[in-house]
């Protein structure tokens, strides 16, 4: 059976060791009986990367919505809380 849903995955920044299994991710979502990504969580900065830009235009097509997020952020769920330290807005 395995995972069927993942509520967010999180980037924090474009290098390939942190966001290269990203597209297939998105691609498992895309196929009928397939991952369900609830979200995809960027670093606000990563808005200006080519790479970035890429990669939430792929998820924006399998209708997975985007947050940038800044530092002060939260994100928090029923057992869990992310606070988000950077980047600052004014970076």
């Amino acid at each position: 059976l395995g995972i069927r849903q993942l509520d967010m995955i999180v980037a924090t920044h474009a290098d390939k060791d942190h966001v290269s299994a990203i597209p297939e991710l998105i691609t498992f979502c895309m196929e009928e009986n397939g991952l369900k990504i609830k979200a995809l969580a960027l670093s606000d900065k990563m808005k200006e990367e080519e790479e970035s830009v890429l990669l939430a235009q792929y998820a924006s097509q399998a209708g997975i919505p985007i947050l940038y997020l800044n530092k002060g952020d939260v994100i928090a769920g029923e057992d869990m809380k992310l606070i988000c330290l950077n980047p600052d807005s004014s970076d």
